[in-house]
């Protein structure tokens, strides 16, 4: 009665927390985005605002003392003149703040809504849980449960968002295909043929452990003898087979995800030279952008065992650094999505300002006019799924962190743990995290090389 009573005081923190931070005047998702500068394309009034943008001063000023100006200067002016393109509205880009309502407007709003919504449900019940173990001795049964399904929530959102939205290229799609298939037979490689002394995942005792907990969870519910119970086999290579095609998956999602947060990373810390004073970002965020890029390389290093022999630390504590680094990463990349929304909304500017003064010459003026408006309005429109991008890859990574943290550590871990066993939890967590952060890695040092070889452009 005692266990079942912490159950639903676990429960009720959860649902008073949700109830909290969602409600008809208040939204967390809302909450996140809101206030941030969105630009968009209006008609304003050249009296209100002086003399038209799409001309210099130098301009005008020469055009009223013409006579004053050699004939040579004179015929200079007047073919600026004949070559100026008149762009119409899409002359003028205005900064507005984002509201709530525009924003629960856009398009993937609800999943990016459920995202924040089940990540927030996971955040506290584990919090509530990781509180009442340590001064209750109450183990949170649910916790696994909703960390593994905050997991492939966070899994879900970026495939729909990425693989299942007709808003995505069908050579994208095609792309992310390549891309799953290629993880795919990179990570069995890895589980199966990497030496052991180098990176370990424990996938025989993992496989040993699933077999130990389905033999009892069969003799718990089976009414015959224990002799004529049938026994549950896991060959290590169908787990590792099993987790390689859910490391694929992993790794088609996150390749457009991590290409996306790195464009912005871009744009933070090396802004077009002509929009600096528009484009301005603190001295903290670009601290924290460049801060996690080494956290997430730190991730991958720590599980190379050999690397971390130098630290001369016991199992327990070994695996305490690597739940940390994950979790640390994890959290500074969830306190950036307001700087990395606001660089992703600041890319507006940078192709207005692209399109407006190199998009082409005055017989392209109407081509580029509209170009410019459809660029501006759907950088817009597809903000959520920009927000799910950045949210859910450490989203994901917290998850299978919090599942190690309360399942993974032998010492943590409780006696009772059902399905949820140590070495399996180690294998099944660990990998996913760690392959988490290695896609992250290898697809951030990708796009940064295109980006030093010239072929991407902020």
């Amino acid at each position: 009665m005692t266990l079942f009573g912490g159950q639903l005081s676990y429960i009720a923190v959860t649902v008073l927390a949700v109830k909290l931070l969602y409600s008809k005047r208040f939204s967390l998702s809302a909450f996140i985005l809101a206030g941030l500068l969105q630009y968009e394309i209006t008609a304003l009034d050249e009296s209100a605002t002086g003399q038209s943008e799409s001309q210099p001063a130098s301009v005008s000023k020469d055009s009223l003392s013409a006579k004053a100006t050699t004939k040579k200067r004179r015929k200079r002016i007047e073919k600026e003149k004949r070559t100026q393109m008149n762009l119409g509205i899409a002359d003028k880009i205005v900064q507005v703040c984002l509201s709530r309502e525009a924003l629960e407007e856009t398009e993937f709003f609800d999943v990016y809504d459920n995202l924040v919504f089940f990540g927030v449900i996971v955040l506290v019940n584990n919090l509530a849980g990781a509180v009442g173990q340590y001064f209750l001795q109450t183990p949170n049964t649910l916790a696994p449960i909703l960390t593994v399904a905050g997991a492939m929530i966070g899994i879900y959102s970026l495939a729909k968002v990425e693989v299942f939205s007709d808003l995505t290229p069908r050579r994208e799609k095609m792309s992310i295909a390549v891309i799953g298939l290629v993880g795919f037979f990179l990570s069995f490689f890895i589980l199966l043929l990497a030496p052991v002394s180098v990176i370990n995942f424990r996938i025989e005792p993992a496989a040993a452990n699933f077999k130990q907990a389905m033999d009892e969870g069969i003799r718990s519910l089976g009414k015959q003898d224990q002799g004529s119970l049938p026994s549950v086999n896991l060959d290590p290579i169908v787990l590792a087979f099993g987790l390689a095609i859910f490391a694929g998956g992993l790794s088609a999602v996150l390749f457009t995800a991590v290409t996306r947060v790195i464009r912005c990373h871009q744009l933070m810390l090396f802004p077009p030279e002509q929009l600096k004073e528009h484009l301005f970002f603190g001295l903290v965020p670009k601290t924290l952008v460049q801060g996690q890029m080494l956290l997430v390389v730190a991730c991958c290093i720590f599980w190379l065992d050999p690397l971390v022999e130098i630290f001369e630390l016991s199992n327990d504590s070994l695996q305490k650094l690597r739940i940390a680094v994950f979790l640390v990463w994890a959290a500074v990349q969830i306190s950036l999505i307001r700087p990395l929304m606001q660089a992703y909304f600041h890319g507006a500017l940078v192709q207005w300002y692209n399109l407006r003064h190199f998009g082409g010459t005055k017989k392209d003026e109407d081509h580029i006019s509209k170009q410019i408006q459809m660029k501006v309005m759907v950088n817009t429109y597809i903000a959520c799924k920009v927000a799910i991008q950045v949210l859910a890859p450490p989203l994901i990574l917290a998850c299978w962190s919090s599942l190690m943290l309360s399942r993974g550590i032998p010492s943590l871990a409780p006696p009772d743990q059902g399905m949820f066993r140590t070495d399996f939890v180690f294998c099944i967590a660990g990998f996913l995290g760690w392959w988490t952060c290695l896609s992250w890695a290898v697809y951030s040092m990708l796009t940064l090389s295109m980006f030093r070889m010239g072929l991407l452009i902020s």
